[in-house]
């Protein structure tokens, strides 16, 4: 009769200390909650438990012609573009943001001068932390978020339909890449890391 009570008026007999870790989980009755307060918090425990399940479900949906028709009507309203706004502001102040972002502006540029990139992120994530913060060019310890990408060729001097791989990149400092311009010099022969500290 309690039960019955206490749901009439929104309040539920619940303690969110443990929650679910499935379908069948347990819960412990030890003080009143308010209803909405109990299923926001009750929610949020379920998602850090079911993460992967739910990334799982929701890709599989996207692609269904329905999830698909969805998405449109989400973009193609105002509420959508501004949520999308803030989804890609907060995912650019990432790490993984900011690299898919450089990768991204380096793409567009290769367009203007008929060129491709052609290295992935692990590639360049790989180089770049070889270098352990110092650039090869001035042998300077700079940090790892002071390294940026450089082509060994710049776009400018690049032939038509030339590609870029990992091989013609390199990393140097901001200062050394501004300071290069578009002269074709190849760093990648000299020391990196640790071992540039020693000289």
């Amino acid at each position: 009769m309690l039960s019955d009570y206490l749901k009439n008026y929104g309040l539920v007999k619940r303690d969110y200390s443990e929650l679910i870790k499935g379908k069948n989980g347990k819960f412990v009755s030890t003080q009143f909650l308010p209803r909405k307060e109990y299923m926001k918090e009750y929610l949020k425990k379920y998602y850090e438990i079911n993460k992967e399940k739910i990334h799982k479900k929701q890709r599989a949906w996207r692609k269904t012609p329905k999830g698909k028709a969805s998405r449109r009507k989400e973009y193609s309203s105002e509420k959508g573009r501004l949520a999308d706004k803030r989804r890609t502001k907060k995912y650019i102040k990432t790490d993984k943001g900011k690299l898919t972002y450089l990768l991204l502006r380096h793409r567009q540029l290769a367009k203007k001068y008929n060129v491709k990139n052609k290295f992935t992120k692990k590639e360049w994530k790989k180089l770049k932390e070889s270098t352990e913060g110092f650039c090869i060019s001035c042998r300077k310890f700079v940090g790892l978020s002071n390294i940026t990408i450089d082509h060994i060729i710049p776009y400018s001097k690049a032939p038509k339909g030339f590609v870029y791989t990992i091989k013609n990149i390199q990393a140097i400092c901001r200062h050394c890449n501004e300071k290069k311009g578009v002269k074709i010099v190849n760093y990648n022969g000299l020391k990196h890391g640790k071992e540039l500290s020693k000289k």
